[in-house]
């Protein structure tokens, strides 16, 4: 079983647990867990996390093999989790979101070239970051 497999027969799945009125799971919801407990806060603490946190999270699962693909969709997620919860905007997060989609785009049409010109766009901070190669 991969890191980003099911876990809720080893007992560390609680995460995946959480689930929608309609039934499909709450992914904002469980990535948010999964950020937390990256980051090591208490699930009774408060904890508005920023982009900042996020970028920290997916340079990290980056290392451990997750997709481009699933790094968006994971940015995303956090994203909506902040909107849900109608916390400022972020704009740092939103940056993130649209500079791993535009890598995505840009690894789909084949285009390799693109990401490290994207990487620059993306800001001095991150330049060069994993969280932009594939």
């Amino acid at each position: 079983m991969t890191r980003f497999e099911s876990r809720r027969d080893s007992g560390h799945g609680r995460a995946l647990d959480i689930v929608l009125a309609s039934g499909k799971p709450d992914w904002p919801a469980i990535w948010y867990a999964k950020l937390r407990r990256h980051h090591q806060i208490a699930q009774r603490e408060r904890w508005k996390f920023d982009g900042e946190h996020v970028v920290a999270y997916l340079i990290s699962v980056k290392a451990d093999g997750m997709p481009i693909w699933k790094r968006t969709k994971v940015a995303e997620a956090l994203l909506e989790f902040r909107r849900r919860k109608r916390w400022e905007e972020c704009p740092r997060l939103e940056e993130v979101c649209e500079t791993l989609r535009r890598i995505q785009r840009s690894q789909q049409k084949g285009e390799p070239g693109d990401a490290g010109k994207q990487s620059q766009d993306f800001g001095s901070d991150l330049e060069g970051s994993p969280i932009l190669r594939n």
